[in-house]
């Protein structure tokens, strides 16, 4: 995918895998720069019940014009030699730039998170081996989807409700204050986003 800010002319260029932040107020063109159908998933918050999606973009001033480069990094952009900083909205994350943490006590989850604001925080989490995790719980509502793999997920609310068996493109939605565990269902494993708002801190407790 090629993301672009038509009001500042930046345009980045991200892969498979890899996720685009940027702020608020901040107009953004996406176009699927591949010969097969791309999949996009968006996080964002507070959500467009409040007026931050549609509504808020009618009050925005019209962009008479987009623009989809950047003449800023003309003889500026020498390989080899240092160059000024040309301030950038669109930041391209990749797996490398995660900050990793383990969630559920045993049986831990590997989560890298994304992205954290004070509104909204997005993690990539793995989930290894058939035993089930700690019980979790977010600060906030949060929504998952599964990009690879089977996940076993139980959520409670001090009555076992069962367990749900997810495959890739299914998602889930925990409520604020729910707890929940997850494992693995195959020898692959799990991977899922997830993203809670407003708060991602977790509650862990010993496994049942």
């Amino acid at each position: 995918m090629v993301f672009a800010d038509p009001e500042t002319g930046e345009v980045v260029r991200v892969g498979t895998g890899e996720a685009v932040f940027f702020r608020p107020g901040t107009w953004h063109h996406a176009f699927n720069w591949a010969a097969c159908p791309a999949r996009v998933l968006e996080f964002f918050a507070p959500p467009p019940a409040t007026g931050t999606s549609g509504a808020y973009a009618q009050l925005r001033p019209l962009l008479e014009r987009g623009r989809y480069r950047d003449d800023s990094v003309l003889g500026n952009q020498v390989p080899g030699t240092p160059h000024r900083r040309i301030p950038r909205r669109l930041a391209v994350v990749r797996e490398s730039e995660y900050w990793w943490q383990l969630d559920g006590m045993r049986a831990a989850v590997l989560s890298g998170i994304i992205a954290s604001t004070p509104h909204l925080t997005v993690a990539r989490s793995e989930v290894r081996g058939h035993r089930w995790s700690g019980w979790l719980a977010h600060g906030g509502d949060a929504s998952g989807y599964v990009l690879s793999g089977a996940l076993v997920l139980r959520a409670s609310d001090g009555s076992d409700r069962g367990w749900h068996e997810l495959t890739a493109g299914d998602g889930f939605f925990i409520p604020e204050g729910s707890r929940y565990q997850v494992r693995n269902g195959t020898s692959e494993n799990a991977v899922y986003l997830a993203g809670a708002a407003p708060s991602y801190s977790t509650e862990q407790c010993s496994p049942a």
